[in-house]
């Protein structure tokens, strides 16, 4: 392989961590979101109840980095999310970057 088609490669790995790592915290600032307007008054039960689920959820990975490590508290739920979807998108990636491509049919 060549160095130019390598570069190309890498950046789209680190593109895909990028973007993995800020839809994994988008997602907590959205159901932070949907509590702020819940408790102002501009959104129904519904849509509180089902974010506030999803809050629990996206929860649980800072809890069980903070009790892996034994930290007493819970970590940073924004960077542990972050990475976790920084990890996730860059190994799709990498795999479908490495992949053997096969021959063109003619």
């Amino acid at each position: 392989m060549n160095a130019p088609n390598n570069k190309r490669k890498i950046r789209a790995v680190l593109i895909a961590a990028i973007v993995g790592a800020a839809l994994f915290d988008a997602m907590i600032l959205g159901a932070n979101l949907i509590y702020v307007l819940r408790i102002h008054g501009h959104i129904n039960d519904f849509w509180y109840d089902q974010f506030t689920g999803i809050g629990f959820l996206l929860e649980m990975p800072s809890s069980f980095v903070s009790s892996l490590v034994g930290f007493n508290g819970f970590l940073n739920e924004y960077l542990v999310n972050g990475l976790l979807g920084a990890i996730v998108f860059a190994v799709i990636t990498t795999f479908w970057q490495l992949r053997k491509k096969g021959e063109p049919k003619n």
